[in-house]
C-alpha cells in the first residue's frame, strides 16, 4: 500500500514541528523504543475490540506496530501519522495497511468512517487536543469505540529521569513542543474526551518496561525520540548523549543492561447516536 499525503502542500506550524521532532531516525525509533509500547497496544486493541469485521483507524500510528498487531487480529486497518519518515517504516512492516500522512485536527475522511480509532501517545502533541478528540470522534460510526493510550502520571514513569534530563537541554520557549505528560494529570484525558462529546466507558493502567541491552542502545532509542531530537537541535549529540547515560545510571545494572518501568494508562470513549459531532 502507498503511503497517502493528504496534506496537499499545507501544514500547520505546530504539526510542521511535530513532523521534525519525530522524523530524525525512524529505524532507531522502530527497533529500540516502540517495540516498548506493545503491552499498551495490545490493552487498547482488546478495549477497542479490534479483529474481523472492524474498520479502525490508527492515529499517530510511528513505525506500524500497532497497525501490524490489529491487522493480525483480522481488523482492517487504516493509520495516520504526520511525519512520512514513521510511515516509511509502517509501509514495510505492514503493508496491508492503508497510511495516510495528516494532521489529527483534519483528519481526511468522511463522517462515521470507522468502528474503532486507536491513538497511543498522539493526542498529547496534537496543538489542541480536544479538537483533535472532535475529528476522531467526527470520523467514528454511531457506538464506535475510541481507544486512548498515554504515560500515566510522570512520578509514576521511571523514564521521567531521561525526560528531565532533555528538558534541561532545550530552551524554555520550547517546553510546549513536547510535552509527553499533558494529558496524563487527573482529569485531564477524561475531560478533555467529555468536551468532545464522547462517553468514557472504561479505563485501565499497564507497566511497559523500556529494556535495552546497553545504554549505546538506550541512547540510540532515546535520542531518537521527539524528545531527544529537541535537545540534539540546541545542545548537540555529544551534550545530550552524555546527559542521557547521566540520568539511566540508576536504571542500568553490572551487565550494563537497562530497565526502566513506566505506568501507562488507557481510556475507552464510545460515540453515543444522540451526539452532534463536530463538521
Amino acid at each position: 500500500m502507498t503511503v497517502i499525503d493528504d496534506l496537499n502542500g499545507s501544514i500547520p506550524e505546530s504539526a510542521a514541528v511535530q513532523r521534525r521532532l519525530w522524523s530524525a531516525d525512524p529505524e532507531g525509533w522502530a527497533a529500540f523504543s516502540e517495540p516498548h509500547t506493545r503491552p499498551l497496544f495490545l490493552a487498547v486493541l482488546d478495549a477497542v475490540g479490534a479483529g474481523p469485521g472492524i474498520r479502525l483507524l490508527d492515529l499517530g500510528c510511528g513505525t506500524g506496530l500497532l497497525p501490524a498487531l490489529a491487522h493480525g487480529r483480522g481488523a482492517e486497518v487504516l493509520g495516520l501519522d504526520i511525519a512520512p519518515a514513521l510511515l516509511a517504516v509502517a509501509e514495510r512492516l505492514v503493508p496491508e495497511a492503508e497510511l495516510h500522512v495528516a494532521d489529527l485536527q483534519r483528519l481526511p475522511f468522511p463522517d462515521e468512517s470507522f468502528d474503532a480509532v486507536t491513538a497511543v501517545n498522539a493526542f498529547q502533541f496534537a496543538a489542541d487536543p480536544v479538537a483533535a478528540f472532535g475529528e476522531a470522534a467526527r470520523v467514528l460510526r454511531p457506538g464506535g469505540r475510541l481507544g486512548v493510550g498515554l504515560f500515566a502520571e510522570p512520578d509514576r514513569a521511571e523514564s521521567t529521569a531521561v525526560h528531565h534530563a532533555m528538558s534541561r537541554l532545550s530552551p524554555p520557549a520550547r517546553a510546549g513542543d513536547h510535552a509527553p505528560y499533558a494529558l496524563s494529570e487527573g482529569d485531564n484525558l477524561p475531560g478533555a474526551l467529555r468536551s468532545a462529546g464522547l462517553v468514557v466507558t472504561d479505563d485501565g493502567e499497564v507497566e511497559c518496561v523500556w529494556a535495552y541491552r546497553s545504554q549505546d542502545d538506550a541512547v540510540h532509542g532515546l535520542m531518537g525520540s521527539a524528545g531527544g531530537t529537541r535537545a540534539v537541535e540546541h545542545a548537540g549529540a555529544r551534550a545530550v548523549a552524555t546527559a542521557i547515560r547521566a540520568a539511566l545510571a540508576p536504571f542500568t545494572d553490572r551487565s550494563g543492561a537497562v530497565a526502566m518501568h513506566n505506568m501507562f494508562r488507557w481510556v475507552l470513549a464510545t460515540k453515543q447516536e444522540d451526539v452532534m459531532m463536530n463538521g
